[in-house]
């Protein structure tokens, strides 16, 4: 399949994940001996589950004591600027990612832990030419709570047509002219790295 629509063979698999063979598929599948393969393939798709599964039972019990205070904010922040955000800006903070969980999430810290409003963020979307404009744009509006009057141009990203990432959003650029949360940001993750990253 991967080769007749000229798609990558991860995107093929993606697609065909939920879909069970039936018995006329089984017995085509079992006079070109391929039947085994793909009975294996589906008990490491089921194990693959079932793992991920545990781990996140596990985390949730890992998080079930956490309490987001103002100063854990600040640092969960700090950490997540430092990973992905822009460290040659003067005076703006900046940071750019691709999914949205990560966007949000540091936008819901900065809140709580700086009192930045959502308001107060500006936004670029990066798309690539087979995107909407339009439709990206209110997709990332929505899931961050940032208004559409706040969002610059659309950067448009070359793309050879080659290949399409299906369900990719763009990327989103956050900007936030603030020189002291920038400080803090940076100050905040400078204190921790020279204590924690010092080899005992």
């Amino acid at each position: 399949m991967a080769e007749k629509l000229d798609i990558a063979k991860s995107t093929a698999s993606l697609w065909l994940r939920e879909i069970h063979l039936g018995d006329g598929a089984r017995e085509r599948l079992r006079e070109r001996k391929l039947l085994g393969y793909y009975k294996q393939t589906l008990r490491r798709q089921e194990k693959k589950i079932a793992e991920e599964q545990l781990y996140r039972i596990k985390a949730r019990s890992v998080l079930k004591n956490v309490t987001i205070s103002s100063s854990t904010a600040k640092f969960l922040a700090a950490v997540i600027f430092w990973c992905e955000g822009s460290k040659n800006e003067r005076g703006s903070v900046r940071l750019i990612n691709s999914d949205p969980n990560v966007i949000s999430s540091f936008l819901y810290l900065a809140k709580r832990g700086f009192g930045v409003p959502r308001n107060r963020w500006k936004a670029r979307v990066h798309l690539h030419e087979y995107h909407s404009d339009r439709k990206q744009k209110q997709f990332w509006a929505n899931r961050t709570g940032i208004p559409i009057k706040n969002f610059y141009r659309s950067y448009r990203k070359p793309n050879t047509g080659k290949r399409k990432r299906e369900n990719y959003p763009g990327c989103l650029a956050l900007t936030c002219h603030n020189g002291n949360f920038l400080k803090e940001l940076k100050s905040i993750w400078g204190v921790f790295s020279e204590t924690a990253g010092r080899v005992r």
